[in-house]
């Protein structure tokens, strides 16, 4: 395969709907056969051209070869079974994978049974289970200190925080503030803000949705974490994963966490390392929002207008 070849395969890759095995597996005979620049590598001016012809990421890109290749690995572990059958084409899939491969470090005789199990296993479903594969459970007293900062919560929560993944004080507080405050990271007059909701491939916290004379100037998105004091570097790893993936579908998307004596100097670093150049960073300070990083680039989103307009009709009815 030349680079030509390569690049030409990964062309449109979004819109024509190729599975993120497909493209993993145009990506990993680029590699062999040298198409990438060096036999057995994929390097980095190569992976810009991929995704700029795909229109995925590269970091992205590189995670569905990292998730194929385990798959690969399996396979060849365990002769006659067939893991990537069960497994979807849709891109939300790889961190499914990418989960379990974790396994492979705590409990390996897990990972057999949850890559036959793939389709029954929502992503919620598999965190959980790791977490208490290495003993993590939630703290509810973990976070006492840092609420302490927080003004009070009167009244009831929003339908929208009444899922199960955002029922800590913190949410509540940062989706307060975001009804006041979110011009304030995102820009715009003529604002709306929608809660979590189901799309095809991702259920964001929120979106402010940014309205002109004849439909949607732009979305962004909110993307709250717990992220306190020294955490460990899986935590800030996983919320660079969600972020990479979830900045794809934005204009902007913003990191946002509680108040900290000082920012978390490795997530500043690894956002300018990575590129994420259309990702922010901010701290919710008594109820306000203290910009630690912004971005400096937009990011054309998958949305399609009629997707958008949808988004927009169901905000609107919400608010």
């Amino acid at each position: 395969m030349t680079r030509e070849e390569a690049l030409l395969a990964l062309k449109d890759a979004r819109s024509k709907g190729l599975s993120w095995m497909e493209i993993a597996e145009i990506l990993n005979n680029a590699r062999d056969s040298g198409a990438s620049g060096k036999s057995g590598q994929l390097l980095g001016d190569f992976m810009d051209e991929a995704a700029a012809q795909s229109r995925y990421s590269a970091i992205l890109l590189r995670r569905m070869v990292s998730a194929l290749m385990f798959l690969k690995k399996m396979e060849a572990k365990y002769p006659g079974k067939d893991f990537r059958s069960g497994i979807s084409g849709r891109t939300g899939a790889v961190e499914k994978v990418e989960i379990i491969q974790r396994f492979e470090r705590v409990d390996e005789t897990q990972v057999l049974n949850l890559l036959l199990n793939t389709k029954e296993l929502s992503l919620s479903k598999l965190n959980a289970l790791y977490r208490s594969s290495i003993g993590a459970t939630p703290d509810p007293e973990k976070y006492r200190s840092t609420l302490r900062q927080f003004p009070s919560i009167s009244g009831k929560p929003k339908k929208q925080l009444l899922h199960r993944r955002y029922r800590h004080p913190f949410y509540v507080v940062c989706w307060t503030a975001l009804e006041e405050n979110m011009s304030v990271l995102c820009g715009g007059s003529d604002l709306r803000l929608a809660g979590t909701r189901e799309y095809d491939y991702i259920t964001p916290f929120a979106i402010a949705i940014a309205l002109k004379e004849r439909g949607i100037g732009y979305i962004d998105s909110f993307l709250p974490v717990l992220l306190t004091g020294t955490p460990p570097p899986t935590a800030v790893q996983d919320v660079l994963k969600d972020a990479t993936y979830s900045a794809q579908f934005f204009r902007h998307l913003w990191i946002i966490t509680p108040p900290q004596d000082e920012p978390n100097q490795e997530l500043v670093s690894a956002l300018a390392e990575l590129g994420l150049t259309s990702v922010g960073y901010a701290q919710l300070v008594d109820g306000n929002f203290k910009i630690i990083v912004s971005p400096t680039s937009a990011q054309e989103g998958p949305l399609s207008r009629s997707m958008m307009e949808e988004a927009l009709e169901k905000a609107v009815s919400t608010i």
